[in-house]
């Protein structure tokens, strides 16, 4: 017998079950919970390659993350940071850091569901 658990009480039911028989609640169908997880699986990206992206070019890693914003703010800013700014050589290696931290960390979020 396939099982599946209840996404309300947690619960083993019968696979094919359509409401949970301990608390009530609707459930998906298995085959849309299989899709739904193959799915978050396909989404999965690794933080080290995002801070290393990040490290070759400034906002990169979060393009590779998903955030698209986030890094073309982190290039937009570096850039005309360097553009306009006498002490740019001083803060280069901490932009460049500070970019490959954050998207290590803003793409391990997105796996772990925190984002």
């Amino acid at each position: 017998m396939e099982v599946k658990y209840c996404i309300r009480c947690g619960k083993e039911v019968d696979a094919k079950a359509t409401v949970c028989p301990h608390c009530g609640a609707a459930l998906p169908a298995l085959e849309e919970v299989n899709r739904t997880r193959e799915k978050e699986l396909n989404n999965i990206r690794s933080p080290w390659t995002a801070a290393f992206l990040s490290f070759l070019v400034v906002g990169l890693g979060h393009l590779y993350a998903g955030e698209i914003g986030r890094g073309l703010a982190f290039f937009i800013f570096t850039v005309m940071f360097f553009a306009f700014s006498k002490v740019s050589l001083w803060f280069a290696p901490l932009f460049w850091l500070a970019s490959a931290i954050d998207a290590y960390h803003i793409t391990k979020k997105k796996n772990e569901g925190l984002l």
